[in-house]
């Protein structure tokens, strides 16, 4: 078989069809593997951003978080002197949380609905196309002709960000006791991410996104699958249908065991799904 481009082996794959090899899928930020195929250990700013994006062009033929630099954690986000030093990619996973009552809780999500109901007035939709658009164009300048695919956007509903935040026991009291909260904000996100998508979606930067949710882990769901199809499933479907109004494939990510709510996955629209391991999370 004729050996193809990047691009031509993920489209393939997205339409099932057959390629010369398996294309390589990943995520990769890593010091190490940038040194190793660049020769440089990646510095803070621009030119760190520069090297991680050729050596995940040199690596892979389809990639997420591609053009990212290290960055230096804030000084208070822990005492942990080995993080302090090899966090350079990672910082928001280790922050110290602020939020340590439920009412504080509560609080947090009843000022983000506040805020996200005006996501109109705050979000410069002409804006955020050009950016992508500027974005992708140097990103693109950094690397080969036949270069790696990039992922478009990440795109979730606010379920990760508001469960993140508030921790899953504060979040498990409030889908109990005002589930109309955690709905309205679930809401507002989707509803603005929606308005995003349409703004930035170009198939000519780039043919596919990922939309996402970690809704599992190893042996079983986060959440119920009631709770799945009344909250989320619907709203993701909302972010799929975007994209595919566009000619943009979504690839789905959840960490964990998700054969349980699989049909409802595909139901959705989802063109494809990562990682695919169900010990993964």
């Amino acid at each position: 078989m004729k050996k193809m481009t990047k691009l031509e082996r993920v489209l393939a794959t997205f339409e099932h069809q057959e390629t010369d090899r398996v294309p390589l899928y990943d995520l990769m930020l890593n010091d190490d593997c940038i040194e190793y195929f660049t020769g440089i250990y990646p510095p803070y700013g621009e030119e760190g951003a520069r090297l991680q994006a050729q050596a995940v062009d040199r690596m892979l033929d389809m990639a997420r978080g591609v053009g990212v630099s290290p960055h230096q954690p804030p000084i208070d986000f822990t005492d942990d002197p080995t993080l302090l030093e090899w966090a350079r990619y990672g910082s928001l996973t280790y922050r110290y949380n602020p939020i340590r009552t439920y009412e504080s809780a509560i609080d947090w999500v009843k000022n983000q609905i506040q805020s996200l109901s005006k996501w109109r007035e705050n979000v410069n939709l002409q804006k955020a196309g050009e950016d992508t658009r500027m974005f992708f164009e140097k990103l693109y300048s950094w690397m080969s002709e036949d270069h790696v695919v990039c992922c478009l956007r990440q795109s979730g509903v606010g379920l990760d960000d508001i469960r993140g935040t508030i921790g899953i026991e504060f979040f498990s009291y409030l889908d109990a006791d005002d589930p109309g909260l955690i709905s309205e904000y679930l809401e507002l996100y989707t509803e603005r991410e929606v308005a995003i998508i349409h703004a930035i979606a170009d198939p000519k930067i780039s043919p596919f996104a990922l939309t996402y949710g970690d809704i599992a882990m190893k042996a079983k769901l986060l959440h119920s699958p009631q709770w799945l199809r009344r909250e989320f499933f619907p709203r993701l479907k909302r972010l799929n249908d975007a994209y595919h109004e566009h000619g943009i494939k979504c690839l789905f990510h959840s960490d964990g065991y998700l054969m349980e709510i699989m049909p409802d996955l595909i139901e959705t629209g989802i063109d494809g799904i990562n990682p695919i391991e169900i010990v993964a999370g």
